[in-house]
């Protein structure tokens, strides 16, 4: 028999070292390794979740590591929301200035590209 606020502790233990390792990678704007954190989180949650909410409560002795887990991951997340937003913003930005350029580029035609005096 396995003791749950033991798997619940290795777990989110895991979960924390993960969590450090995602904020890491986002930090260092490596995607690939961000995704692929993000695949193994869900693999340990997958794997423990009989013995996780909502199958089974927080043992009282972990809810200090579930809370800390949870707000890591919040704030992680709005960063990744922050970035995202940050990245449309920026693409918004050029598909503006490319129409400009193509809406005046017949205006420029023929014309000197520099001062020549």
């Amino acid at each position: 028999m396995c003791d749950i606020a033991t798997v619940q502790r290795d777990t989110l233990e895991r979960l924390l070292a993960l969590e450090r390792e995602q904020e890491e990678a986002f930090a260092a704007g490596d995607m690939a390794a961000l995704s692929e954190l993000g695949e193994i989180r869900l693999g340990v949650v997958k794997g423990a979740s009989i013995y996780l909410p909502p199958q089974q409560p927080w043992a009282p002795d972990v809810l200090g590591l579930a809370r800390d887990l949870e707000l890591r991951r919040t704030n992680l997340q709005r960063a990744l929301q922050a970035r995202l937003a940050d990245v449309r913003r920026r693409l918004a930005q050029l598909t503006e200035g490319r129409h400009a350029s193509e809406y005046l580029r017949p205006f420029t035609r023929g014309r000197s590209k520099g001062w020549k005096g």
